[in-house]
């Protein structure tokens, strides 16, 4: 008997939460804001959400792929393990928020704010970061291969055991960064301001 009614409350609240999600996605749709909401697991797959109001959501494990977040704020959002491929996320703020182990690939984050954002392990492979702002950002472990970071800003940032191998870090800012165990075959390094001087070695 106890077990039928253990199993009973756990349907239950299953219901409950997947209505508070479904109330919670229609709530974004219909507002373009959803400030601190429960959005865990939710299917937002191609929406167009340009300008949003997503800081404090979490989105863990969500998927935004072809998503439209362009000047959206997630500022202090949670998006471990979200599927954000493909996605255009251009100038929007994460600050704060937690992308690790998020998919980013070919993913736009042009004029991003990332600064304090954990990226650890997170795959941006081939995506776009052209003028983001990485500062203090934790990117260990991240693959950014093939990544373009031209004229990112990214200092006292932890890239150790990144994977940058033909990243473009050209015209890039990169001071008091640690590149411990980075991978950088053929990282293009270009007008690239380092703690160590100019680097023209990828010119």
């Amino acid at each position: 008997m106890k077990k039928l009614l253990l199993i009973l409350l756990i349907s239950l609240s299953y219901i409950a939460s997947a209505g508070q999600l479904d109330d919670n996605i229609q709530k974004l749709k219909a507002s373009n804001s959803c400030e601190g909401c429960n959005l865990q697991g939710a299917n937002l797959r191609g929406q167009y959400l340009n300008g949003a109001n997503l800081s404090g959501a979490d989105l863990l494990g969500a998927i935004l792929s072809r998503v439209f977040l362009s000047n959206a704020d997630l500022s202090g959002a949670n998006l471990i393990r979200a599927d954000i491929t493909r996605a255009n996320l251009r100038e929007a703020n994460f600050s704060e928020a937690n992308l690790s182990q998020a998919e980013l690939m070919k993913t736009s984050l042009s004029g991003a704010n990332l600064q304090k954002a954990n990226l650890m392990g997170a795959d941006l492979t081939d995506a776009s970061l052209f003028g983001a702002i990485l500062v203090r950002a934790n990117l260990s472990h991240a693959d950014l291969s093939g990544a373009n970071l031209r004229w990112t800003s990214i200092g006292e940032t932890d890239l150790s055991h990144s994977n940058l191998s033909g990243a473009d870090l050209s015209y890039a800012t990169l001071i008091e960064v640690d590149l411990t165990g980075a991978n950088l075959k053929e990282t293009i390094f270009c007008n690239t301001t380092t703690s160590w001087g100019v680097d023209n070695s990828g010119c």
